[in-house]
C-alpha cells in the first residue's frame, strides 16, 4: 500500500473523510429538524395562547349576555376574531382561519372557528366552543282573550315559579274591522304563546209590525122601482159601509159595491195585510258572538 509523506495510508484518509463528511451531514440535519421542531412548537404555543383567549373571552359574553348572546355580532375579519366591534384576538399569522359557524339553539350557544396550519396539515387546532344555560323556564305564558262591546282585552300570565311577563302583562285593541286580531305573549325566558279573535260583519234583515188593513168601498148601485121591474134608471155611490141608498119606493136591483184595503202612509199593504217598518235587526253567523251591529266575534282556540 502506498504512503503520503506523513506515512499514512491513502485508504485510511478516504475513510476519516467519509466519516468526517457523514458527521457533518448528521449535524446539519439535527440542527435542521431541530429548528423545524422549534418553529412547530412555537406556532403550536401561539395558537394555544390564541385558543385560550377567545375561549375565555366568549365564555364572558355567553354569560354577560344572559341568554341573549348574539351570533350576527360575532364576526372574523382576516385572523382578527371581534364581538360587538370589540376585538377578542388576533389569531397568529402562522395560521389561516377558516368560515365561523356560530348558533343558539335549545339554549346552548355552539361555536367553531376553523384554524389550519400549512405546515402541520394533519394536526387539527379548530376552535370549538359550547356553552349551556341553565334552561330554568321552559313552559310558555298563557295568553286569554275577553270582549266587552268592541273592546277586546288579551291577559298574559306566566307559570309559578317562571320567569316573568316580558313587557305589559295585558293588552287591548278595539273592533273597527273584519279580521284577525292576534295577541302574543312572551316571558323573559323566551318561551311564547299567541291567542287570537276572528272578527266578521254582521248579517241583517228588517223588522216589520204586522196589522189589519182599514177597509172603504167604492162603485155604485142600480135602482130600479118595485117589483114590477119599472126601470128607474138611478145609479147611487156605494157607502162606507159597501150599501146603497136608493129613493124611497125603489129597490137595489145591481150593486157593484167593491172593498178597498189600504194601510197607514208609512207602512205597506201584501197579501191583505199591512207592514210597517219598526228597524233593522243584525245577527251572527252560527258560532260568532255579537259585538255591535257591524261586527260579530270568535275566540279561536
Amino acid at each position: 500500500m502506498k504512503l503520503n509523506k506523513k506515512g499514512y495510508m491513502l485508504v485510511e484518509i478516504i475513510l476519516a473523510s467519509a466519516l468526517a463528511f457523514g458527521l457533518a451531514f448528521f449535524i446539519i440535519d439535527l440542527v435542521i429538524r431541530l429548528k423545524n421542531k422549534n418553529d412547530d412548537l412555537l406556532v403550536e404555543n401561539l395558537i394555544t395562547t390564541d385558543k385560550t383567549i377567545i375561549t375565555n373571552k366568549l365564555m364572558s359574553y355567553a354569560k354577560s349576555e344572559t341568554k341573549n348572546f348574539d351570533c350576527n355580532k360575532l364576526t372574523i375579519t382576516g385572523n382578527t376574531v371581534k364581538y360587538k366591534d370589540e376585538v377578542i384576538d388576533i389569531i397568529t399569522d402562522y395560521a389561516n382561519v377558516g368560515e365561523l359557524s356560530c348558533s343558539t339553539v335549545g339554549g346552548k350557544v355552539s361555536i367553531t372557528i376553523p384554524i389550519s396550519v400549512p405546515q402541520m396539515s394533519n394536526k387539527d387546532y379548530d376552535i370549538t366552543f359550547d356553552y349551556k344555560y341553565e334552561i330554568g323556564d321552559q313552559i310558555p305564558p298563557t295568553c286569554t282573550i275577553t270582549v266587552s262591546g268592541t273592546t277586546i282585552t288579551a291577559t298574559f300570565e306566566d307559570n309559578d315559579g317562571g320567569s316573568g311577563i316580558k313587557g305589559e302583562d295585558t293588552k287591548t285593541a278595539t273592533i273597527n274591522a273584519a279580521k284577525d286580531y292576534i295577541f302574543t305573549a312572551e316571558d323573559n325566558a323566551g318561551n311564547s304563546k299567541s291567542c287570537s279573535l276572528s272578527v266578521i260583519n254582521t248579517n241583517y234583515k228588517d223588522e216589520y209590525t204586522e196589522t189589519d188593513p182599514s177597509t172603504t168601498y167604492s162603485g155604485s148601485c142600480y135602482c130600479c122601482k118595485g117589483q114590477g121591474g119599472t126601470t128607474v134608471g138611478k145609479y147611487v155611490r156605494c157607502n162606507s159601509s159597501g150599501t146603497c141608498s136608493c129613493p124611497p119606493g125603489s129597490s137595489i136591483c145591481q150593486r157593484g159595491c167593491k172593498p178597498i184595503y189600504y194601510c197607514s202612509s208609512d207602512a205597506s199593504l201584501i197579501e191583505g195585510k199591512c207592514y210597517k217598518k219598526t228597524g233593522v235587526s243584525y245577527y251572527c253567523t252560527a258560532g260568532y258572538t255579537k259585538a255591535s251591529d257591524d261586527y260579530c266575534y270568535k275566540i279561536n282556540k
